[in-house]
């Protein structure tokens, strides 16, 4: 009889799974921006498509712009 721990790739298993959430989750976000953008009524296909790509997009935030400030220049005393 063998050892089902042993059978099963644990982290294979995982990876696999998180990738498949990842995918519905992409599915399912993609879905609804068709939706969305049949209800706004596109002019066209390509604004149609616009809609659905942008939909991965996330506002940003204050914390976001601050965070990634950096001076560019060296500062030099004379």
């Amino acid at each position: 009889m063998s050892n089902y721990e042993t059978d099963i790739n644990l982290d294979k298993l995982e990876l696999e799974y998180n990738n498949d959430v990842k995918k519905d989750q992409t599915y399912w976000r993609e879905n609804d921006a068709k939706f969305a953008a049949v209800h706004q009524k596109v002019e066209n296909y390509e604004e149609f498509c616009d809609i659905v790509k942008a939909s991965k997009l996330k506002p940003i935030d204050k914390n976001d712009i601050t965070s990634k400030a950096t001076t560019s220049w060296k500062k030099t005393k004379n």
